[in-house]
């Protein structure tokens, strides 16, 4: 489900280590790996040619957490390392466009 706006509140769930961290290190997660999508302009010249204008125009309305097969986000610590998380988003009944959700991580990466 994409909710557009600023993720208001994630919970984060592990029973393994203490919630968000990573499984290598015990650092909390710094964030997601997102895809976000952009158009890269052109500009063309006399002869029809076409050249990179040297700007890209981002579709932040289009961002998505990106998963794996089974559905889970990739989360990332300080660090750098990465492990794999179950995230459950919906958006919120406010109407304001927040997204709230869960998060169960996995000690897979």
């Amino acid at each position: 489900m994409f909710c557009s706006g600023p993720l208001a509140e994630l919970t984060v769930v592990d029973w393994d280590t203490e919630p968000g961290t990573c499984p290598e290190c015990g650092e909390y997660a710094k964030g997601t790996f997102e895809t976000v999508p952009g158009l890269a302009l052109l500009n063309f010249v006399d002869d029809g040619e076409a050249e990179y204008f040297g700007q890209t125009d981002v579709c932040w309305d289009m961002q998505t957490t990106d998963r794996d097969e089974q559905g889970r986000a990739t989360l990332m610590c300080p660090a750098g390392h990465t492990w794999q998380a179950a995230m459950d988003e919906q958006c919120s009944t406010t109407g304001s466009g927040e997204r709230d959700g869960s998060l169960t991580t996995s000690s897979d990466h």
